[in-house]
């Protein structure tokens, strides 16, 4: 626990709560436990200030991962070393393959929660509702620790006051006060403390065999010590029993991660065969990073294979700055290009090898964030002679929508 933790953030804009924008998740990579909360910006600031929030709540990470890249996490950890200077943690790889699509998921997850409880509540203020959305996923059954995260992280089951009680509903119904509490369990463990109390007084006088403190007696004549029927088991007081039973839930939870990880491995492997230096390959180009009417794929080839299987790829115009796993290329059974071809002095980014290789200027997409009629060279639209779209921010009493909207220079 608190060994790696990562954060992202899911974009709200579409769908504002006031001044609430965005939702920042945090969630502690063994014990899979979230923690939500409603940010106005996605700034560095602001999102540092609600770590340090959770940092004093559960203890700070010695890792600290984000997929919204390095840069980012660098600028949080620099904000967090700011407001306390004694928290001392590190960035991790940004888009790790063995750990991100955990908060991915999770991310989701939380979409999904929150969405049903909105319905179920009649309301449109998602910021109310995210310390319930947090509750619902934290108590909920994780098949990849084999627990709920609230187990893995306390060491049993979430309690919802006095309803954990083994008391009838009839009588719960009616109860205000503790006094009421105490006669209604007495109630109901009559008979067990009976049986408690006809145990002599020598077998209460023992000592915890982890701290070796004294075990006292409950004035009700249960004793506190944890009793097994095998007599080579250690007896344990409450705090460590409680203590065994989380580094056990723990340990359990880090066994199922890495059976988990092991099986999505081994199935990786069996669909994606290695492959070689030399042999060519497709790279898929986001759409972001191209022209509609653009090819799909950059042609790249295999120039160097690197440890933990991973490839660095070259293009005709350099090599590819982001190292590659063996799923996000497809092998061609041809060879179209040889290594000779590479131009290995220079690195470039995918973007920049769709742009080199479109008949036009490449992705082109731009959008703007004007507040007035998109009439003037402020506009990023309107400098680049295109006409505002569904991504624009602009208002309603924007002009650059129409198909004779003029682009004469002012």
């Amino acid at each position: 626990m608190n060994s790696r933790a990562q954060v992202d953030l899911i974009d709200m804009q579409s769908q504002p709560d006031g001044k609430y924008r965005f939702i920042f998740n945090y969630q502690d990579h063994l014990t899979k436990m979230i923690c939500l909360r409603a940010l106005q910006t996605k700034t560095a600031e602001e999102v540092a200030f609600h770590l340090v929030d959770i940092f004093c709540d559960k203890g700070a990470p010695h890792i600290l991962q984000s997929d919204n890249g390095r840069e980012f996490s660098n600028k949080l950890i620099k904000e967090v070393l700011f407001m306390w200077p004694k928290c001392k943690l590190v960035h991790g790889k940004p888009r790790n393959s063995q750990s991100q699509g955990s908060v991915e998921r999770a991310n989701r997850d939380v979409e999904a929660i929150l969405a049903c409880w909105m319905k179920d509540n009649n309301t449109t203020q998602w910021s109310n509702g995210l310390r319930f959305v947090q509750w619902q996923k934290n108590t909920r059954f994780h098949s990849g620790i084999g627990r709920t995260p609230y187990e893995a992280m306390y060491g049993e089951k979430a309690h919802l006051g006095i309803s954990a009680v083994n008391i009838p509903e009839e009588i719960m119904e009616g109860m205000e006060t503790e006094e009421q509490l105490a006669e209604a369990l007495c109630l109901v463990n009559e008979e067990d403390q009976n049986v408690e109390q006809g145990r002599s007084a020598e077998s209460c006088a023992i000592n915890c065999n982890s701290c070796g403190q004294n075990i006292p007696c409950h004035p009700s004549g249960q004793c506190c010590s944890t009793v097994n029927d095998n007599v080579d088991d250690p007896v344990l007081c409450c705090l460590c029993n409680r203590n065994q039973s989380i580094q056990a839930e723990r340990r359990e939870s880090k066994i199922q991660q890495e059976k988990q990880a092991k099986k999505m491995k081994d199935k990786s492997v069996q669909r994606f065969k290695p492959a070689l230096a030399g042999d060519t390959v497709m790279v898929p180009i986001p759409l972001v990073d191209r022209g509609r009417a653009e090819f799909a794929n950059a042609k790249a080839i295999i120039t160097e294979t690197m440890d933990g299987g991973t490839y660095k790829l070259g293009t005709k115009h350099g090599l590819l700055k982001q190292v590659y796993s063996r799923n996000q290329f497809t092998v061609c059974a041809e060879k179209f290009m040889s290594l000779e071809e590479v131009v290995k002095d220079r690195e470039v980014s995918l973007r920049e090898v769709a742009i080199a290789d479109s008949m036009g200027h490449g992705q082109g997409i731009s959008k703007c964030s004007c507040t007035q009629s998109c009439r003037n060279r402020r506009c990023k639209c309107f400098k680049n002679e295109v006409l505002c779209n569904s991504r624009c921010k602009c208002s309603n009493s924007c002009s650059n929508k129409s198909d004779n909207a003029n682009f004469d220079n002012c």
